[in-house]
């Protein structure tokens, strides 16, 4: 079969035992692929959508819940973007939220954090006893990515 062909990934609407990409038992075969273009980062309508709202500014009613989720007044939760003039956005809310929730120890939402905003180790380690929150990191061979690694957990 030439590289061409395969390149093409699955036939629709074949059937799995006449294409020529598919096992018998309807999985692909090696090499092919079922979308060979692959998924356009950032093109759907959901993600426009999910972009277009973190944009906008948040509603008394936004700040409320999340005041509600975090177990805080509402009058605690920032009603100024960071640049201290704006208001808030949901997107701001949402990191501020997430901010919250890993400062009480919950460990998803920092590890949620770490993952877009810091260097990746090559290990992580978090555990949390409830009251006290412990981390220890093996740090990746490049040594900025070390050393950032390093002075984020000194400042924890």
């Amino acid at each position: 079969m030439s590289e061409e062909k395969k390149s093409l990934g699955a036939t629709p609407g074949l059937s799995a035992a006449d294409d020529p990409a598919r096992n018998p038992d309807g999985t692909l075969r090696k090499g092919y692929t079922a979308n060979p273009a692959g998924t356009k980062p950032g093109d759907g309508v959901f993600v426009r959508s999910a972009r277009k709202y973190h944009a906008a500014p948040a509603t008394p009613d936004e700040i409320k819940a999340v005041a509600d989720t975090v177990g805080v007044a509402p009058v605690q939760v920032p009603k100024n973007g960071p640049d201290g003039k704006s208001p808030i956005t949901v997107g701001e809310l949402l990191a501020w939220l997430q901010n919250q929730k890993a400062l009480r120890g919950g460990i998803e939402p920092l590890r949620e954090l770490l993952d877009r905003t810091e260097p990746k180790p090559k290990r992580i380690e978090l555990s949390t006893d409830g009251a006290s929150l412990r981390a220890s990191i093996t740090a990746s061979d490049d040594a900025a990515e070390r050393e950032a690694a390093e002075d984020y957990f000194d400042n924890l």
